[in-house]
């Protein structure tokens, strides 16, 4: 870690996370580079992809996850009014009243479009990791809002300023063994995102 790093009391899980935005700030302060950042878990299904088309725009490509019927609705115990409460103890004039909540596991765009993200969300750190060490920041399920990468990216991502499109019809998080979800559709993906493989790893 060389811009991300967190003091190892202020975050219990997934604090590792991090390093994937020590990699987009590499590539975003490069000139004339392009990115697509995958989890380790993620598995491209065809050799040409829709992606590529789709990065050639002066925006990025991000996975909206957990979409909401309304906002109390909660996944991993934090709902989109929680998020948008939790992100203005941090900024008091946060602008998104519920914010959407964005994966870290696809990203996508190139040098220009990612820079103005990653030195807002490096500022965003910097000052969490700050207030932290005074008093924890957390949700109201007891989340630390340092125990995942995911939840600063979407401070930044929602932003209204922020030019960006949804990649969730080429992206997909797929859940394999007993209880997942599977049907015929999802051969039309261009990336699976195998989440229950993180721990069991792949045949």
């Amino acid at each position: 870690f060389k811009h991300f790093k967190i003091p190892i009391w202020l975050s219990k899980v997934f604090r590792n996370n991090f390093y994937k935005s020590d990699v987009i700030y590499d590539i975003a302060t490069r000139e004339n580079e392009y990115l697509i950042l995958l989890d380790s878990d993620c598995v491209w299904t065809r050799s040409k992809s829709r992606i590529e088309e789709r990065m050639r725009g002066d925006y990025i490509l991000l996975l909206e996850i957990f979409k909401r019927k309304d906002y109390f609705e909660k996944a991993q115990g934090i709902s989109m009014k929680d998020m948008g409460d939790t992100f203005r103890k941090i900024d008091l004039d946060y602008p998104v009243e519920h914010p959407r909540w964005f994966g870290g596991e696809f990203i996508a765009g190139d040098s220009k479009s990612l820079y103005p993200l990653i030195i807002k969300i490096k500022e965003v750190f910097d000052k969490t990791v700050r207030m932290s060490q005074e008093q924890e920041i957390k949700f109201d399920c007891g989340r630390n809002i340092l125990d995942n990468d995911e939840y600063l990216a979407s401070f930044v991502y929602n932003m209204p300023w922020v030019s960006y499109h949804d990649a969730g019809d080429i992206v997909k998080r797929i859940w394999t063994g007993h209880g997942g979800k599977r049907c015929p559709e999802d051969l039309s993906y261009d990336i699976w995102h195998l989440a229950a493989e993180k721990s069991l790893g792949f045949p």
